[in-house]
């Protein structure tokens, strides 16, 4: 579609953007297009399309867009989303050697987003979108892929991080982006160990999708410069100790003192002073509200919680 005076052309249904807008899974997105080697002008003559330029991009601010649209005075905006199959006519898409991209992810608007990414670029193809790991396998398993991005999180079968390390072994040369919209970083090293390409922060990485995916095939490994350190309470992730962490991981589990006590060999009373220190940190009641806050920012993630 072709949105905004500036003419950009971006391969993903109006359906979709729409959909991300309202239920704010994205505030902002990288649009860009090539156009072939000759393009109809508006005088009628034809040019190589690199004396104008033969590609274009754009960071549009979708924050203000979403506030539009919610507001109901995005009527102008919505009227271009949905207008531009007659002006699309006129652009010839540069049609090579696209790589193949599975995306998997148990969140509809998230697959969404994702497919909206692939679609908009002219280096990738969309080859399947998927609602758990597993399928992601099977599919790796029978069919041509060069791409692979999955969630690390799923609701039903084994998480992302399982099922990569299943892709990796059957075909060594799939390269995987592992995503997650939570901050548990931990994972960043089993990725490593697993020998997974890359690793994308959905909500906290500065890159964008399409760079991280363009470094990947290039064979330029992508993880995060630093952990997500989102604001918890009257605090940061940041200022919780490595041990007040653990034990949070484990209240997200339901775990009692006892239990957290034993895992990691240390009294209870030491399990209770921890406790004690993140409720004065975070200005919390009590350690329901801890773990409740936790899990639901995805502050940290326990392994039990890997299926949501």
């Amino acid at each position: 579609m072709i949105i905004g005076e500036n003419d950009y052309y971006v391969a993903a249904p109006c359906s979709v953007v729409i959909n991300l807008l309202h239920c704010g899974e994205i505030h902002s997105a990288f649009f860009m297009h090539r156009v072939a080697e000759r393009k109809t002008l508006p005088d009628g003559n034809r040019r190589p399309a690199r004396e104008q330029g033969a590609t274009s991009s754009s960071l549009l601010d979708w924050g203000k867009i979403r506030k539009m649209v919610l507001a109901g005075d995005a009527g102008r905006f919505v009227k271009v989303l949905s207008s531009v199959q007659s002006a699309g006519k006129e652009v010839e898409t540069v049609v090579g050697d696209k790589k193949r991209v599975v995306i998997a992810d148990d969140q509809y608007v998230a697959r969404g987003f994702f497919e909206m990414y692939v679609k908009m670029s002219v280096d990738f193809e969309l080859a399947a979108s998927l609602a758990t790991a597993e399928q992601a396998v099977e599919y790796c398993r029978k069919n041509p892929v060069e791409l692979v991005i999955m969630d690390v999180v799923m609701k039903q079968g084994l998480d992302g991080l399982t099922c990569a390390e299943a892709i990796k072994n059957n075909n060594r040369n799939i390269k995987i982006i592992l995503a997650t919209s939570t901050a548990e970083y931990r994972w960043i090293e089993k990725a490593k160990k697993a020998g997974i390409e890359s690793f994308w922060f959905k909500e906290y990485d500065e890159s964008s999708l399409l760079e991280v995916m363009d470094k990947t095939m290039k064979g330029i490994s992508v993880y995060p410069g630093r952990e997500p350190d989102p604001v918890f309470g009257d605090t940061k992730k940041s200022g919780l100790s490595s041990r007040e962490l653990e034990i949070l991981r484990e209240l997200t589990a339901n775990r009692s003192n006892e239990e957290i006590a034993e895992k990691y060999a240390i009294p209870v009373s030491t399990v209770k002073q921890n406790i004690d220190n993140m409720l004065l940190k975070t200005g919390f009641t009590n350690r329901l509200e801890l773990a409740v806050n936790a899990k639901n920012l995805g502050l940290v993630v326990h392994d039990d919680n890997m299926k949501k």
